[in-house]
């Protein structure tokens, strides 16, 4: 539904009951002996879901002139949406609404927001291809369903899967035999139990998987600890939403393969606070969660919206310093609903997705995370592609740490115009290339930007991406 719906239309009991009257009636119609057939609202043969989308004649008219389009699916599975995994349970301990943290996101587009960051091909090259550990991150991890999603991508777990072992007794039959087995036109049972058998499998084979020690750290006799082939960190702050994050992972059987602490995130440390000395040894590089190419920094941040925060402003702070302090060769992404939060971490966006539920336009932002020295050498480059930056800095009369020379303000501005040193001819072919050739500088800007962009050795995506 949407806002445009009738108000008569609104109750969804009210709704679903002339639906369900037209459907029968329906049947009854058609069939010889007139019989109305029966229904089931918990285990139905034939399970319906019905959308209404609605809008007005007049876009511009005050009065409730809404027409509504009704669209009418038949439903392949039981248990309700797809998009509840079954892993948030309600107090009862029974199926049914569960409870969830405030701001959480839905499963799906959690899953969908880390299809979006490649972590699925990351995955992929960890198991596949150079067989190096893939680590995920989530300093404010809420519920933990970003972290919850991750694991199920990375060890193969179906969803449906996921609500069969997560559905209580009473509706487990339910889940384990869906609607469409009985259908003529549906597969068989025993073609499903074949896909349950092979689901169940690949879901096996990846837990063990990720839970086994990465063997490329054997060659390698400079390290100290042993990684696992799949880590994943989650940090959160509130005392509650920790609660509900335990649950969530303790009820998915992830517990071995997230590890959750509680506490503010400028506190959560992965070992990288060595990084911002000069000389950095191997022993603190062994030591950090982060490993460089390889991991995936993904958060949902408060920002204002449904959690009244007083202190939301503070938990952009204490991200930045996460970020710039633990998170050097890393790739992060933040979800974030308010631009003049996103601000406060004063960093560059690589790239920026338009998410848009539950009525918010949101931002789905990728950040590539350097070092330092690093951050400074490609705002160097950077300067030089955007037109010469530092050479204005130094025609303000700025200090430029970054030139060769330290030539005085004159010849400086001379420079700038084309005019000090150079010759009449060189001044003409220059115009002449930009006329020719557009921009040249725009179009070298073009050609880097793209490239830290997609990965490779200068950012933190890596070659899997």
């Amino acid at each position: 539904m949407n806002g445009y719906t009738p108000k008569e239309l609104r109750h969804s009991h009210y709704t679903s009951l002339t639906v369900k009257n037209a459907i029968v009636d329906g049947v009854r119609d058609l069939r010889d002996d007139g019989i109305r057939p029966d229904v089931d609202i918990k285990d139905a043969d034939v399970p319906f879901v019905v959308v209404l989308k609605g809008y007005k004649k007049d876009v511009y008219s005050d009065k409730d002139d809404g027409v509504v389009d009704v669209s009418l699916y038949r439903c392949l599975h039981a248990g309700g949406s797809l998009h509840r995994r079954g892993y948030r349970r309600s107090q009862g301990g029974e199926d049914g609404d569960a409870v969830i943290h405030k701001a959480a996101l839905k499963e799906s587009l959690a899953a969908a927001l880390l299809y979006e960051t490649g972590w699925h091909k990351l995955i992929h090259a960890a198991r596949y291809d150079d067989y190096q550990p893939a680590v995920f991150v989530d300093p404010m991890t809420g519920s933990a369903t970003m972290p919850i999603e991750a694991a199920l991508i990375a060890c193969d777990i179906a969803p449906g899967l996921m609500r069969i072992r997560c559905s209580s007794s009473s509706s487990r039959g339910d889940q384990e035999v869906p609607p469409i087995v009985r259908w003529k036109d549906g597969p068989t049972m025993q073609e499903w139990k074949t896909l349950l058998q092979d689901a169940a499998k690949r879901a096996k084979a990846g837990i063990l998987w990720a839970s086994s020690i990465n063997q490329s750290d054997d060659e390698d006799e400079s390290t100290t600890v042993q990684r696992t082939n799949l880590i994943i960190v989650a940090n959160e702050r509130h005392p509650n939403a920790f609660s509900l994050a335990q649950s969530s992972v303790n009820m998915a059987g992830l517990g071995s393969i997230i590890k959750l602490s509680q506490g503010d995130c400028i506190d959560f440390d992965l070992g990288g606070g060595s990084q911002d000395d000069e000389e950095e040894t191997t022993t603190s590089l062994s030591q950090r969660v982060v490993i460089p190419g390889r991991t995936i920094v993904g958060t949902n941040p408060p920002w204002g919206k449904r959690l009244d925060d007083m202190d939301v402003e503070d938990s952009w702070a204490s991200l930045k310093t996460f970020l710039q302090r633990e998170c050097n060769d890393a790739e992060a992404w933040i979800l974030s609903g308010n631009k003049l939060l996103t601000r406060i971490l004063r960093m560059k966006k690589t790239r920026s997705f338009v998410v848009k539920t539950a009525g918010e336009d949101l931002r789905w932002i990728q950040y590539h995370i350097f070092p330092k020295k690093k951050r400074e050498d490609n705002e160097r480059e950077e300067g030089v592609v955007n037109g010469g930056r530092f050479e204005e800095k130094r025609i303000r009369g700025e200090r430029n740490d970054y030139s060769d020379d330290n030539t005085d303000f004159d010849s400086n501005k001379r420079r700038m115009r084309g005019g000090a040193n150079r010759s009449e001819p060189q001044q003409g072919q220059q115009k002449r290339r930009m006329r020719a050739g557009g921009n040249q500088v725009s179009k070298r800007k073009r050609q880097i930007v793209p490239e830290k962009g997609r990965g490779g050795s200068s950012s933190g995506g890596g070659p899997w991406y």
